[in-house]
């Protein structure tokens, strides 16, 4: 059985707002969705395997072991020419899922909600990396005249923790309180780690990942230490970079551009990526940072020589 180790360099937030019903609501804070597709991102473990079974279109039988039976009309008709099938199962790890359920106990129910919506988005999409390895794995068959295989593909860039990284995660713990602020220039921190009120809205309560750091227009993003990129995305238009030193996470959000890529090597005061700044809201520029140690959250101020 073939065995896949996905990547979700970025979820869909379209896909994810419409998983949550919210393509009508115009008014919806777009930040709340932005910040569900991240939280589902960082917790993540996309996986999946699949099979190739012969198949028996007369009764609808997928001839593994146990055998399964095709009951859906409609799909049974979609395979009444096929000899041969593919089955395959994704998952993004329990890790989103007991998230969520932190959430409900906590009564954010809003975060909740977008955090199960964004996760049927990560499966999605997980289910077509799956499916595009099948297709190519088809055509590679029927082009050599062969049979199709489960032969074993390749994990993608699975992380493990090598005697440099351990020495760089004891470094950084070990610099705990004296790490250089993630913006150049002069900042003041507008939004704290953690739970706060949200203005106009009755028993409503937001959880902030990180803290939101207030620059000047033109001030750059920069490594918080020395580290490898483990990822850059877009979000909305806007650039997310992560950084990975050792065991710790450092992430980068708001950035109007980027100037590293996944694997490059970063040092400490390193610029990264300029934050944007938004024209619409007088030049405001703000960079959003979250510490991570794996999937557990830091609150990055007692980490941060303020």
């Amino acid at each position: 059985m073939a065995i896949y180790n996905g990547r979700l360099p970025q979820i869909d937030v379209a896909e994810t707002i419409r998983y949550a019903g919210l393509r009508q609501a115009t008014d919806f804070p777009k930040q709340y969705v932005t910040d569900a597709c991240l939280e589902v991102q960082l917790v993540a473990e996309p996986k999946g395997v699949y099979e190739a079974y012969d198949y028996d279109a007369a009764t609808g039988t997928i001839k593994s072991n146990p055998p399964l039976i095709v009951e859906g009309s409609s799909i049974r008709k979609h395979l009444e020419k096929a000899d041969k099938v593919y089955v395959l199962a994704v998952t993004i790890g329990e890790g989103v899922e007991l998230r969520s359920a932190e959430l409900f106990k906590e009564n954010n129910y809003t975060l909740g909600l977008l955090v199960d919506a964004a996760a049927t988005t990560a499966v999605e999409q997980v289910a077509n990396q799956v499916n595009d390895l099948i297709e190519k794995e088809a055509a590679k068959a029927d082009k050599s005249g062969t049979s199709a295989s489960g032969k074993k593909v390749a994990p993608l860039e699975t992380y493990t923790m090598s005697k440099a990284d351990r020495e760089l995660s004891g470094d950084f713990a070990n610099n705990r309180g004296k790490l250089p602020m993630p913006i150049s220039g002069a900042y003041i921190i507008t939004s704290h780690y953690g739970q706060y009120a949200v203005e106009g809205l009755r028993n409503v309560k937001l959880d902030n990942k990180g803290i939101d750091i207030q620059g000047k227009p033109g001030a750059q993003a920069r490594a918080i230490f020395n580290g490898k990129v483990a990822a850059v995305f877009k979000l909305n238009g806007l650039f997310n970079i992560l950084i990975r030193h050792g065991a710790y996470i450092s992430v980068y959000c708001n950035l109007a551009s980027a100037s590293v890529k996944q694997g490059d090597t970063v040092t400490t005061k390193q610029a990264i990526g300029q934050v944007f700044s938004d024209g619409a809201d007088g030049g405001r520029t703000v960079l959003h940072f979250q510490l991570r140690r794996e999937k557990e959250k830091l609150n990055p101020e007692p980490w941060l020589n303020r």
